[in-house]
């Protein structure tokens, strides 16, 4: 597990609130990508190819790297890096991490919410963070987990002197475990994740990327990813998993089966008035979005006679 955070160190921009991980950020165009490892089967991967949900080990990285939106740029990193449903994190034990101005060392991470929310950085709890190592992502990451330890003592006894106050704060699970889950079952795909983390984003450009790749999923009849953008409130609202998957995957495939999309959508952009899109070359595919917390889905599509 990641980190409950010892204690809030600064933010990066004025007016970012703390650890709270709601809304907002932005991206960068391609820069190159870190080296990692997966935490769970270390297998050889780039900070760009991460899921929700997925940890990786960097070990001694350097140079430029866009991670979750941000550019950041690393020298001599070791550490983990992860999403969440609700933030993005980079996890220092070792070398340094730079962002904004910022220098991150050995002891802190950096908290990358989405849609436009500022970064935090903070103090983990390294004890917490290496609690639940398994004796194969010990042998897989030994150097990183020695780091980490060592973390661990020093945080331990600034703790006994008062100098550090554990918190309950958890940036893998901000709720629990199972909320956790349930939150990654309905905003953990991947096409929503790039959605979100976007640079500079307002609501308007966020709905605009979420119809734009809802039409290309059907152009490509990409059923995951139409299934993903889809209003889940008539199947499990905010937990998607199990049954309730499969019925929203059942209907993307009907949704991408009843015509040739390619052709009745086209190639112009679609266009927003009075909370409608239209799409095609007459304008003649209607959809509408459904906000629910702080991402928005499709819930309806029609086919009409134009504009």
């Amino acid at each position: 597990m990641i980190t409950s955070s010892l204690a809030v160190k600064r933010c990066v921009r004025r007016g970012a609130a703390g650890l709270a991980v709601a809304a907002a950020l932005q991206t960068a165009t391609a820069a190159a990508q870190l080296d990692v490892r997966s935490f769970k089967t270390a297998d050889t991967l780039t900070s760009d190819g991460l899921s929700v949900g997925a940890q990786s080990i960097a070990t001694n990285q350097t140079g430029s790297f866009d991670f979750a939106g941000q550019s950041l740029t690393a020298d001599g990193f070791s550490g983990l890096v992860a999403y969440s449903s609700d933030a993005a994190v980079v996890a220092v034990a070792n070398g340094t991490v730079r962002f904004n101005g910022e220098t991150i060392g050995a002891g802190q991470a950096i908290i990358l919410p989405p849609l436009g929310v500022d970064p935090a950085i903070v103090r983990y709890d390294a004890k917490r963070l290496i609690a639940e190592w398994t004796e194969a992502q010990k042998s897989n990451f030994p150097s990183v987990f020695n780091k980490f330890q060592r973390i661990a003592k020093k945080q331990s006894r600034a703790i006994f002197w008062g100098r550090l106050a554990p918190t309950t704060i958890n940036i893998a699970a901000p709720g629990s475990a199972e909320e956790e889950q349930a939150r990654r079952s309905v905003v953990g795909a991947d096409v929503i994740t790039q959605i979100r983390y976007q640079a500079n984003q307002d609501a308007g450009d966020i709905e605009s990327g979420i119809v734009s790749a809802f039409l290309a999923a059907l152009k490509s009849e990409d059923e995951a990813a139409v299934a993903a953008l889809l209003d889940p409130s008539p199947f499990g609202r905010m937990d998607m998993r199990g049954q309730p998957s499969q019925a929203r995957m059942l209907l993307a495939k009907r949704l991408i089966n009843q015509r040739n999309w390619a052709t009745a959508l086209g190639n112009s952009a679609a266009i927003v008035s009075d909370d409608t899109w239209y799409a095609g070359p007459d304008k003649n595919v209607t959809l509408k979005l459904k906000r629910l917390g702080d991402f928005a889905f499709v819930e309806t599509i029609n086919v009409g006679t134009g504009r």
